[in-house]
């Protein structure tokens, strides 16, 4: 099978399988290109949502088809398309992401609602398009308004990941801390980071599949660089350990109270809809009430001067320094600690908290 490619099957009345018909498919079959031209390739990401469907090409593009109501495609108006569309350039022009004629570009990974669709840049900004009508936007526009080309979220600058379902979005930021000494200042990314008392299992194997020219991977030490690593128990990142280069090319390692002597950046963003509690804002975060019912009027104002946020931090802090992973759900959010543990906010009916509760 050709690499980067992508295949669809499943329910199609509104063209969501992107292969020019309406029919359901039963079996994976090629999606198309543009316009129903050649089979899609060079693909770096995809995206369902409810009914349509995205793909991101090598060069930053962004491919849509399926149902557009209310503009979730992203290609300038409200035609549901069984081939694929370009999405188009944002509204308030952004030189990083303005690919001209073409549509927007430098896009890196996608993710997708019930009617709506969510986008991260290769800079680190994220834009959205389509329904906005319990604020999925993220731009203060909540209401009856919704977007066919993309917005800016406001105020969500060095994310390196998203999540959309149903209709809410999460952003996570870079996970980073800043350890100080007497060389100065050193960033380090959370899986740079080793902590005491915990056991490393790595797992190699002899033969990892082929090198650049088609051949056998059979020698240990290639075999070993894509060794994966877990660990026995939950890791206590309290006390870690990591290294660095100094002036003469050698390494030093240091370990330090990742709490007490270093600063950290890793927040978790919240937007939309939140009628089940699935933003995890809370009662105590930043003096804000739980929402009961839609986005009110005080979650639906963009970035001001004095701070003021559109998309919130959750109280993610309050139990786990940072968040390692983030998933949106269609009622609810799973984030998965960098302790090790799966936290859950939002409605559990059906188990979804993974709480034994069903309610």
């Amino acid at each position: 099978t050709e690499r980067n490619t992508v295949w669809s099957w499943g329910r199609n009345d509104k063209g969501q399988l992107g292969n020019t018909t309406w029919e359901n498919g039963s079996a994976p079959k090629r999606v198309l290109g543009y316009n129903g031209g050649n089979n899609m390739s060079s693909i770096s990401d995809i995206a369902a949502g409810s009914n349509h469907a995205l793909a991101i090409r090598s060069d930053g593009i962004i491919l849509a088809w399926g149902y557009n109501t209310d503009g979730q495609l992203g290609n300038g108006d409200r035609e549901t398309r069984s081939t694929a569309d370009t999405v188009k350039n944002a509204g308030v022009r952004d030189e990083f992401t303005y690919g001209g004629d073409i549509g927007i570009t430098n896009m890196s990974s996608l993710s997708a609602g019930n009617n709506f669709t969510v986008a991260l840049a290769r800079n680190g900004t994220v834009f959205a398009w389509g329904s906005d009508a319990q604020g999925q936007l993220g731009n203060g526009t909540a209401g009856n308004q919704s977007s066919t080309i993309p917005v800016l979220v406001s105020g969500l600058t060095d994310v390196v990941a998203i999540s959309a379902s149903g209709t809410h979005a999460t952003a996570q930021k870079s996970n980073t801390y800043t350890y100080t000494d007497a060389d100065g200042d050193h960033v380090f990314r959370i899986g740079d980071l080793k902590p005491e008392q915990i056991a490393h299992t790595y797992q190699c194997v002899t033969n990892i599949g082929t090198d650049e020219n088609g051949q056998p991977i059979t020698d240990q030490e290639q075999a070993c660089k894509k060794e994966h690593t877990y660990y026995d128990a939950s890791p206590v990142f309290t006390t870690v350990t990591g290294s660095y280069k100094v002036a003469d090319g050698s390494t030093k390692t240091v370990t330090f109270d990742r709490g007490n002597d270093a600063t950290w950046n890793n927040e978790l963003y919240v937007w939309g809809n939140n009628t089940n509690w699935e933003l995890g804002i809370g009662t105590n975060q930043h003096g804000v009430d739980k929402v009961e019912g839609y986005i009110l009027a005080d979650y639906n104002r963009p970035v001001q001067e004095d701070g003021t946020r559109l998309v919130y931090e959750t109280y993610f802090d309050n139990f786990a320094y940072t968040t390692f992973q983030v998933a949106a759900g269609l009622n609810h959010t799973a984030v998965l600690g960098e302790d090790g543990y799966v936290y859950s906010f939002g409605k559990g009916t059906l188990g979804t908290l993974g709480d034994i509760r069903c309610s």
